[in-house]
């Protein structure tokens, strides 16, 4: 079969890795997180990254929206329901830490101005003292309309989160082109067109542009 496969990932948080040396851009809901560099002390090392957010605990939930104005129809990226999205964040915890669990959520705003949000959970247990990376896929719903990144942290009783490398990706790697058909949804309206395009021997020609096929 004849494939053209397009890749873009584009990171959707806007500061995703602190890299203002700041909260720019973020909503955090509770106590405010400190941003440091990767350098300072009690950071555990090896962030991805020149800088981290510290969330402290001190007794109550510590949230984080990646854009600032929390979840509102405001707020976020514009989605199309139906695309799918990867969430991801590198977490790490002082040696001693309380509260009774995280959550990684893509927060929805729908058409009507109603929030869903579907939820990763992540036990307290499995943020080690080390970096890990944890990850979430998900769909759009029908009539979502904006969408924004959540992180927040249960009962935040004692100890420090760190929070490194916060992503969130519109999946664009998908099959645009298979045997001579065209996916619309990657596309356009009008983009491509008969008079546009052409399949031959080598590839794909588009407006005397060619991509040519990879061959085993």
């Amino acid at each position: 079969s004849r494939n053209l496969v397009i890749n873009n990932p584009v990171n959707l948080v806007p500061n995703g890795q602190f890299a203002t040396g700041d909260m720019s851009d973020w909503y955090p809901v509770g106590v405010t997180p400190t941003v440091l560099t990767r350098a300072a002390s009690g950071v555990p090392a090896n962030a991805i990254g020149d800088y981290v957010a510290r969330l402290a605990g001190s007794g109550s939930t510590i949230a984080l929206y990646s854009h600032w104005g929390a979840a509102t129809s405001t707020a976020g990226v514009r989605v199309t329901p139906g695309e799918e999205y990867f969430l991801s964040v590198d977490l790490a915890r002082s040696a001693a830490i309380g509260g009774s669990a995280i959550q990684l959520r893509p927060y929805y705003v729908l058409a009507d101005g109603t929030l869903t949000a579907p939820t990763l959970t992540i036990p307290i247990a499995s943020v080690l003292t080390t970096w890990t990376k944890f990850t979430y896929s998900t769909v759009a719903p029908a009539n979502a309309v904006k969408l924004q990144w959540y992180l927040g942290w249960t009962g935040a009783t004692s100890g420090n989160l760190y929070v490194a490398d916060a992503k969130m990706l519109r999946k664009s790697d998908g099959t645009v082109i298979s045997d001579d058909t065209i996916d619309t949804r990657h596309l356009k309206v009008g983009s491509i067109t008969a008079e546009k395009a052409s399949f031959s021997q080598r590839g794909l020609t588009v407006d005397g542009m060619e991509f040519q096929h990879n061959t085993p």
